[in-house]
């Protein structure tokens, strides 16, 4: 199917966005849109990357397989980011899985299309070249963080995410399905999922969120997002 950008949820938040119109047009006329269910897998480790994804809806996690068959979540992908880029540019096979967290649709471009536009076109190499040195600079971000801040930090700045994509409003305040199970949740936070646990529920005392199954509603995101920054 081919993507319809004009109806997209994910508009301003694409990858693709900054790009100039023409540009857009012929990577819409190049790419297709395709559909994965919950648990499905997008690609897996070592098999051969053949272009580039953009996540236009739904969640999709990372997962590395150490040597020890134990599989880590290493990243969350939310809706307009790139997944693979990595290895579409240097052109090795996939390091690591990706999976769909829940139904997700993914913009695919094949590599042969790509390459041809780099050649020609400055625009479309700057822009990954700033997307990947973005990439580079979150990674960096990410290990100071579990090097420097605490559980209820990482899991303050993993729920903001949550609830910047996918919340919508309701009477008591922005909510949204929380698309990680706990021990997912506590793989991804780098900690157990008994502290996970005893996290969440610590933030719930203090009225900062409310959580019913796996619904989460914020009741005081300036306070979520004070504790997310806190040194």
């Amino acid at each position: 199917m081919q993507p319809n950008c004009a109806s997209c949820k994910s508009t301003t938040d694409c990858h693709w966005s900054s790009l100039n119109d023409k540009l857009i047009e012929d990577l819409v006329h190049q790419s297709s849109v395709r559909s994965y269910a919950k648990k499905q897998y997008i690609f897996h480790e070592s098999d051969p990357v053949h272009g580039l994804y953009i996540l236009c809806e739904g969640l999709v996690k990372l997962i590395k397989t150490t040597a020890n068959s134990r599989q880590v979540i290493v990243k969350l992908v939310y809706p307009g980011e790139l997944l693979g880029g990595l290895f579409f540019l240097n052109g090795n096979d996939a390091s690591f899985s990706a999976q769909a967290v829940e139904d997700s649709s993914i913009c695919f471009t094949h590599r042969s299309y790509i390459e041809q536009v780099l050649l020609r076109d400055a625009n479309l190499s700057l822009n990954l070249l700033t997307y990947f040195n973005e990439q580079l600079c979150n990674s960096f971000q990410t290990l100071c963080e579990f090097a420097a801040f605490d559980v209820e930090q990482r899991l303050a700045g993993t729920l903001l995410r949550f609830a910047e994509h996918y919340s919508v409003e309701t009477r008591d305040g922005l909510a949204c399905h929380l698309p990680l199970r706990r021990g997912e949740l506590a793989e991804f936070l780098g900690t157990t999922a008994e502290t996970t646990a005893r996290t969440l529920s610590n933030l719930k005392r203090q009225q900062i969120i409310a959580l019913e199954r796996r619904t989460i509603t914020f009741l005081d995101v300036d306070r979520l997002r004070a504790i997310a920054k806190r040194s």
